[in-house]
């Protein structure tokens, strides 16, 4: 996924790109709601709209975050407790006990102070996203020197002494690696601190003006200037009430006007169009007051369907209005028959038009979701039946349709704050076959967004569990396969489960494992699936999960590129213990429970890449000889039955390559096994 010049890293997430679905209608090259499927298109809007609408804990919940980003929070930050803040970020730095931990309640800027902290302690911020639920919710997480790894456990409820144990090892092993951890929580999720010797900081909301002045000061480049609007917007009434988030955002928003093409007007001109755009033009709310009587509320009827089915045919939806005015009880009213209003004049009344070909827009490019959002909140007993309308068109038309209703709603959910019916839209379209690719598409896209991630992860973690049907289990694990290219460790969680009664959530492992970067994930899982392979393992899953586990293994090691086994390159590039430990096991798991057909055409590429690098002879023999000998006590016979396999495989691989006799001796010597003319048919 391409992003800006200048941007560090890049994302801490690499999402491979997937096509975008078409965008509604275009005209004179204004361009309406752009939809794409899957993780891209929600880190793609997030990018687009960053200075507009993603706070610094917004940021957090998408599981990624720029470096310039970092800088930004780090920079704008105003602490409510400037000792405590100092404390915490001391902590975090060298020397100090690597680990914080920042209570409060929504609003008092506690995520913004956590990244911050780790920030300003030089650190590059990475939020981690785990499942509370889960035995071991860290298991393929592993620290890297000069990481922040952030943990938001607020919303959770209290939590088990199995997680907080989890948290507090995982503390542990962040600090022994040079990395940092702060958590996130709310007062009274437990009892006894759990990690020992952290920084406990309560966060305290800051002054209002102050965060708007030091948000805008940053954006304009200019603090003197965002003092004084500051000042301004605060004399206005802007500020009463507001939280640390919503100060952010009205600097944001103040931002756009003043470095905007308006930006040359007069300052009471400005105030006034900042204050417009904060808090939102009253033209819909008008509109609807005076929409009464029996053809006023056919009106609402008709503005609420095309918000939903904007840049569609006029017929269609004109269609969509009459079934969405039989859900809501209401009688709808004739417009191109011979007693009707007529096309356009029923367009005119709710402010829209028929374009040249065809299809509906509204006059103001805003209006669709002015329109949404004032019915969402001023009207919230038609919120079901508007939902179950609009799932029920997006099965009748499907295809990009479809993709844009559930887009427009995402978009709507995401402005009310409201994950619940994002978890309902979920609900009432999964089940639904002609759905499973928009389902897959918003599902994805909202299991990595800040307001729905957690709502909807523990959907889907429930539904992997015991799913409704054949139907859903597959959806979910295509939901999987999509949203796993971002978050690897929270989609095999729950595919894990589907294993057990879906045959489809194999081929979602086989999507990711087409993504190179993914492989060190799926190779720590299939080890867990399989038990026993590594010291941390608690011991054998199911037998068809360590079947599953036992063919992803296979499929891995053997995977090259270049001539070159994907796991090996990548532990050239990047040598490390934990690279060196994930090898061994491999192989070792493969050694105990792989087919002997599998374990020898893995082993091809590996005798390839061993006889013609230096580096790569001595890794593979390491990893090999790792594999052999196994855990330190290992029993003699069962070191004599690894040795024995790979003395087959080796032979045989050896014999398939075309080698001379001499050309496997080095290995075979290093690796401790018998002579060729030694061995015994």
């Amino acid at each position: 996924m391409a992003v800006a010049p200048g941007s560090g890293e890049g994302l801490v997430r690499i999402v491979p790109g997937s096509p975008p679905d078409a965008a509604l209608p275009r005209e004179g090259g204004r361009g309406r709601l752009a939809v794409r499927d899957g993780v891209e298109g929600v880190l793609h809007c997030a990018l687009v709209m960053e200075d507009v609408r993603l706070t610094a804990s917004e940021r957090v919940g998408l599981g990624w975050l720029l470096r310039e980003h970092q800088e930004f929070a780090a920079a704008a930050f105003v602490p409510g407790d400037g000792p405590g803040f100092a404390e915490l970020c001391a902590g975090l730095r060298e020397g100090g006990p690597g680990c914080g931990v920042v209570l409060g309640s929504p609003g008092e800027g506690r995520t913004g102070t956590a990244v911050a902290a780790l920030a300003r302690a030089g650190l590059l911020v990475r939020p981690l996203m785990v499942d509370v639920e889960e035995d071991d919710p860290f298991q393929g997480v592993w620290p890297d020197e000069g990481r922040g790894y952030l943990v938001d456990v607020s919303g959770a409820g209290p939590l088990t002494d199995a997680f907080l144990g989890a948290l507090g090892g995982f503390a542990a092993a962040a600090t022994h690696a040079g990395a940092a951890l702060v958590a996130v929580a709310e007062p009274g999720q437990w009892d006894v601190a759990p990690i020992p010797g952290a920084v406990h900081l309560r966060a305290r909301p800051p002054e209002r003006r102050e965060v708007l002045a030091a948000h805008l000061g940053c954006l304009l480049g200019d603090r003197r200037r965002a003092a004084r609007w500051a000042r301004e917007l605060d004399g206005c009434g802007l500020l009463r009430g507001a939280t640390p988030a919503e100060a952010a955002a009205l600097a944001r928003t103040a931002h756009g006007v003043l470095a905007g093409r308006e930006g040359g007007a007069g300052g009471y001109e400005l105030t006034a169009l900042i204050r417009e755009r904060h808090r939102g033009g009253g033209d819909v709310a008008d509109w609807f007051a005076c929409a009464t009587g029996s053809e006023g509320v056919w009106n609402r009827v008709v503005v609420a369907a095309l918000a939903v089915l904007e840049g569609e045919p006029v017929e269609a939806a004109l269609a969509g209005a009459r079934a969405l005015a039989g859900e809501l009880g209401v009688r709808a009213r004739e417009t191109d028959g011979i007693a009707g209003a007529g096309i356009g004049p029923t367009l005119e009344r709710v402010g829209a038009r028929r374009t040249a070909a065809g299809d509906v827009l509204f006059e103001r490019e805003d209006r669709a979701d002015r329109v949404l959002e004032h019915l969402w909140s001023e009207h919230p007993g038609v919120r079901g039946g508007l939902a179950g309308w609009a799932a029920a068109e997006a099965v009748r038309r499907g295809g990009e349709t479809a993709h844009r209703i559930g887009a427009r709603l995402f978009s709507l959910f995401d402005r009310c704050a409201d994950p619940g019916a994002l978890v309902d839209l979920f609900d009432a379209w999964v089940g639904e076959p002609d759905l499973a690719d928009a389902v897959v598409a918003l599902s994805s896209a909202a299991l990595v967004h800040p307001r729905f991630a957690r709502a909807l992860r523990e959907r889907l973690y429930a539904e992997a569990r015991d799913p409704a049907s054949v139907v859903t289990a597959r959806v979910v694990a295509r939901v999987c396969a999509e949203y796993g290219k971002a978050d690897p460790v929270g989609a095999l969680t729950r595919l894990k489960w589907l294993l057990e009664v879906d045959e489809d959530a194999e081929k979602a492992l086989w999507e990711l494992a087409r993504y190179e970067g993914l492989h060190p994930a799926l190779v720590r899982a299939a080890l867990e699936w399989i038990g026993g392979a590594l010291p941390w393992n608690t011991g054998a899953t199911s037998a068809v999960r360590a079947d599953a586990g036992v063919r992803l293994l296979e499929g891995l090691l053997a995977a090259e590129a270049d001539g070159v086994p994907v796991l090996l390159a990548r532990y050239l590039r990047e040598p490390g213990e934990e690279g060196e430990r994930l090898l061994g096991s491999a192989w070792y798991a493969l050694l105990e429970f792989g087919a002997h057909e599998r374990v020898r055409a893995a082993l091809r590429p590996w005798l390839r890449a061993a006889l013609a690098d230096g580096a790569g002879f001595d890794e593979v023999v390491y990893a090999l000889g790792c594999a052999v000998a196994g855990l330190a006590g290992a029993e003699p016979d069962a070191v004599a039955r690894r040795s024995e396999r790979l003395d087959r495989a080796l032979a045989e691989a050896c014999d398939r390559e075309g080698l001379e006799e001499s050309e496997g001796t080095r290995l075979r010597e290093a690796l401790g096994l018998a002579p060729a003319r030694d061995r015994t048919a």
